[in-house]
């Protein structure tokens, strides 16, 4: 129990450091564990928290990128050789963050990997934990790549397509898991007035009080109590009336 709450607690930890140095790339996470949790549900993976958590910090190395470079690779801007030498580091500063961390063991490796071109690769049977390292980096770069070619406004045929036309790159059984997902839910990017807030929105930018200070940042999934917090400030007039931008992730029947 006290190891669980331990591990939970360095977790939640990690994601805050994230989502302070940069919201935007824990917004993102956001959104890539949701398409790694369908990754890894179709394959019927054991040990699914694993993936998961490697979804939730695969963006965990950016905290020892200069912020110019993160905004010129979200935006699909080309950048020099040394940068991309820099910004090809992260995985590696994420991992070294977390192996230390008793029983992140694999999701540090997973997150290690998810830059390596392997291709095609076996996911059948039982894995050892080196396989489910390769794996997990594999799905990594499928969520990672599809959901940044959504973010600079590619349609998701678009986005499937490249994923499709780069075999080397991109493992395409794990694309074609992708997109039968992908089929199976809607994603909505919504602005919703505070009475329409529902918990399991994701918010999609921070929500600050007249003051300035930050109630949720961006990326941060919300609960019922978070909810209940935005109302209360609310009513309390400390946070302006407006609307808010969130995206929901719902199945399709």
């Amino acid at each position: 129990m006290l190891l669980n709450k331990t591990l939970k607690g360095a977790v939640d930890l990690l994601a805050d450091v994230l989502s302070m140095v940069n919201p935007e790339a824990f917004s993102q996470s956001s959104r890539i564990k949701h398409h790694v949790r369908s990754i890894v549900r179709s394959l019927s993976l054991e040990d699914g928290w694993h993936y998961d958590l490697a979804g939730m910090l695969c963006q965990l190395g950016y905290v020892s990128l200069p912020d110019d470079l993160i905004q010129k690779v979200m935006a699909g801007d080309e950048i020099s050789k040394t940068e991309t030498e820099l910004y090809n580091s992260h995985p590696e500063m994420g991992s070294r963050l977390l192996k230390h961390i008793p029983r992140l063991e694999i999701v540090a490796a997973m997150i290690e990997h998810q830059l390596d071109d392997i291709g095609k690769i076996d996911i059948q049977g039982k894995l050892n934990n080196e396989q489910k390292a390769i794996l997990g980096g594999q799905i990594l770069k499928v969520a990672i790549n599809y959901d940044k070619l959504l973010n600079l406004g590619k349609s998701e045929d678009e986005a499937i397509e490249y994923l499709r036309d780069n075999p080397e790159h991109f493992d395409p059984a794990l694309v074609e898991i992708l997109i039968q997902g992908s089929m199976n839910r809607k994603v909505e990017i919504l602005n919703l007035p505070l009475d329409q807030l529902e918990p399991g929105m994701i918010v999609d930018q921070p929500i600050k009080t007249n003051a300035g200070a930050l109630l949720l940042a961006k990326g941060q999934p919300l609960s019922q109590a978070m909810v209940f917090k935005l109302k209360v400030a609310y009513e309390r007039e400390v946070l302006p009336d407006t609307s808010f931008r969130v995206f929901r992730i719902t199945p399709i029947d």
